[in-house]
């Protein structure tokens, strides 16, 4: 069975031939463990991507002008859509510093940059990804989340309260945002895309930012919105949001979403297990990478990967594995991980 194959099958709920697994490469993690990070990947080849070449350790370097005198890390950057942005952690998301639309007022002078199918080189260079590696690989063409959009343009404070309040300026942004979004995705679907992923952080650890009906309100139906072309085509849709999102799956299933990468350790897994499965929605297998990961023995992390298997079974279809190596783990639990995942895909 191919890599692809697998994939869709996991998360279409039919048995692959080995649970699949999902690498994703991170900067961070080649600039804190380089070449031996590469012959790992290269021993146990994923299913979603190709192995990365040698050019990504000389591209995962941080540039020395961001290096403080005491050795930490500090860059402030503007991004397309006009917030600068704040990082402290070499290749780790930041947070936003400056605000384009700190004030709603400035949303009838404001111009929006180009969606990146817009972009010739950018489109020309999914095509050539899709005849390149569509054949081997799943092709997931990443659509902006819209809550993760709005707290990049606008302080989280004023969104919650603009919800809470019913701010027409606020919906009008959410309505031009959510038409860009549905655009990339029909280009994307037009370019042979095997599906959409969406990110949006919808919960705190404990609970939702806002209530499930002020969600389903606002969020709902524009979501549903960028996932009908989608169903529409008969591809499939992938979510991503931390939190404890629970309350949502229902609504998840609704809109058309067909798998989730949630944050695990927030769950209770069997739970989650028998949840996800009476709703048919796939489950991303993320060990906990807050605690276990930079914290933990190799002995725990295997005995986590033994336990999520066990509870979840991806090699029954439903699931499968993801790997991502964040700042600061140890080489010792990266491997393990891998190992760990390993005896599962033999």
């Amino acid at each position: 069975m191919i890599p692809k194959e697998r994939f869709l099958k996991a998360i279409k709920y039919k048995s692959p031939d080995i649970p699949p697994l999902d690498f994703y490469y991170t900067e961070v993690g080649f600039y804190e463990h380089g070449e031996k990070l590469l012959r790992l990947y290269e021993k146990y080849p994923g299913d979603t991507k190709p192995v990365p070449t040698h050019e990504m350790l000389e591209l995962a370097m941080p540039d020395p002008k961001h290096i403080l005198p005491d050795g930490s890390y500090h860059k402030l950057e503007k991004d397309d859509w006009g917030t600068t942005w704040e990082y402290r952690i070499y290749g780790r998301m930041g947070q936003p510093k400056v605000y384009p639309l700190d004030d709603l007022e400035k949303l009838s002078t404001y111009v929006f940059p180009p969606t990146p199918l817009s972009i010739p080189d950018y489109k020309e260079s999914l095509q050539k990804y899709i005849e390149n590696e569509g054949q081997t690989y799943p092709v997931i063409h990443n659509i902006p989340g819209l809550f993760f959009v709005l707290l990049g343009l606008c302080p989280m404070e004023n969104i919650l309260i603009d919800l809470a309040c019913e701010n027409l300026l606020l919906e009008k942004l959410a309505d031009l945002l959510t038409d860009r979004f549905v655009q990339e995705t029909e280009w994307a679907l037009e370019a042979g895309v095997d599906g959409i992923s969406i990110c949006d952080d919808f919960g705190t650890q404990k609970s939702l930012f806002i209530s499930r009906d002020m969600w389903q309100k606002f969020f709902m139906p524009r979501l549903k919105r960028v996932i009908d072309p989608v169903k529409k085509a008969g591809k499939l849709c992938c979510f991503h949001s931390c939190g404890q999102v629970w309350d949502l799956l229902d609504d998840f299933k609704e809109v058309g979403i067909d798998s989730i990468w949630p944050q695990l350790p927030l769950y209770d897994y069997n739970k989650l297990a028998k949840k996800l499965r009476d709703l048919e929605i796939a489950l991303c297998i993320h060990i906990d990478r807050g605690n276990l990961m930079p914290n933990g023995t190799p002995e725990q992390v295997k005995a986590e990967v033994k336990r999520v298997y066990e509870t979840f079974r991806p090699d029954l279809g439903g699931s499968w594995f993801y790997f991502e190596v964040d700042q600061g783990f140890p080489f010792e639990n990266v491997v393990a991980l891998a190992d760990a995942i390993d005896t599962y895909r033999r």
